[in-house]
């Protein structure tokens, strides 16, 4: 005799074993996660290492523009745009069109230059010189300027990231010496025959296998950060990861928030954990316990 369970429990398993399955995958995940991960000093390079790298970097590029070696450029080009807080992957991902560099204010610029002026304040500006109101026109046109000046000083250089990590598409603001090397490589670009349309790579390699599209690859990338790094005479293993470990470091004690929106965290507590790396306290504190420690042995090993 069949058993009358037999055809409900078949259409039962596949339901069952899926939702088990889910069950075990979710408790595993749980169970299976370690303590918070966390940054050691080891993986920062110090104030010193960094000039050292940009400053041999730096020369190097300098003459490979003029001898036309592109390697030593895009080594000095990747370790910045590491150090401004870019994942390696979006830098590969990086467009010409998404660099927005605020154009230099000149000091001595005069407010004759009518560069920021549209078509139709122009026009009216001609209509106020023709009915014999030369001084409303100037200071008009004199309130224009000033008000186009400040707004160049406020708005800051930027890239505009489209592929991120969690796809969260963030803007990444830059100073305006870096800005100004920015600028450099994409004039370099042009004299070097790259593509610089807004839809061109950034970092473009003449040697992509990748359906010719002329995009890095992360590796080639990190090979590039490498070798800026091991230019100088260092050889701690540094990655391009390092480069948002120090932005971290640096500047989460002083602007938490506006840190996490630079690196593209989606947790503030994934930032907070760089705010103990350079904390002056930490010095105070071994301090403190050493004198505890050690204050039989102080008087002796100081004579």
């Amino acid at each position: 005799m069949e058993n009358p369970y037999k055809t409900a429990l078949n259409k039962a398993s596949p339901a069952f074993f899926h939702a088990l399955k889910k069950f075990v995958g979710v408790m595993n995940k749980k169970h299976s996660r370690t303590a918070p991960w966390e940054v050691r000093l080891h993986q920062i390079l110090t104030p010193l290492e960094i000039a050292e790298i940009l400053l041999v970097n730096y020369f190097e590029r300098e003459q490979a523009i003029k001898t036309g070696k592109r390697p030593a450029v895009i080594d000095w080009m990747i370790f910045n745009t590491s150090l401004w807080g870019l994942r390696i992957s979006e830098s590969v991902n990086l467009l010409c069109g998404q660099v927005h560099l605020m154009p230099i204010v000149e000091k001595n610029q005069t407010s004759q230059t009518n560069g920021h002026l549209t078509q139709p304040v122009l026009d009216l500006l001609k209509t106020l010189m023709k009915e014999g109101k030369p001084e409303l026109a100037h200071s008009i046109k004199r309130f224009l300027y000033e008000l186009a000046v400040k707004e160049k000083e406020e708005i800051t250089s930027h890239i505009d990231l489209k592929k991120t990590k969690y796809g969260m598409p963030r803007d990444v603001y830059i100073g305006p010496l870096f800005a100004k090397f920015l600028q450099e490589y994409l004039e370099w670009k042009k004299a070097a025959d790259e593509p610089v349309a807004p839809d061109s790579p950034f970092f473009f390699c003449p040697y992509s296998k990748e359906n010719n599209t002329g995009f890095y690859t992360p590796q080639g990338l990190r090979k590039s950060f490498k070798r800026a790094v091991e230019k100088s005479g260092l050889f701690k293993g540094a990655t391009p990861h390092c480069g948002r470990h120090i932005l971290a470091s640096q500047m989460a004690t002083k602007d938490i928030k506006r840190t996490q929106k630079q690196l593209g965290h989606r947790n503030l507590a994934t930032t907070n954990i760089y705010t103990h790396l350079l904390d002056s306290k930490n010095k105070e504190f071994v301090s403190t316990y050493e004198k505890i420690l050690y204050a039989g042995l102080e008087t002796i090993v100081s004579t």
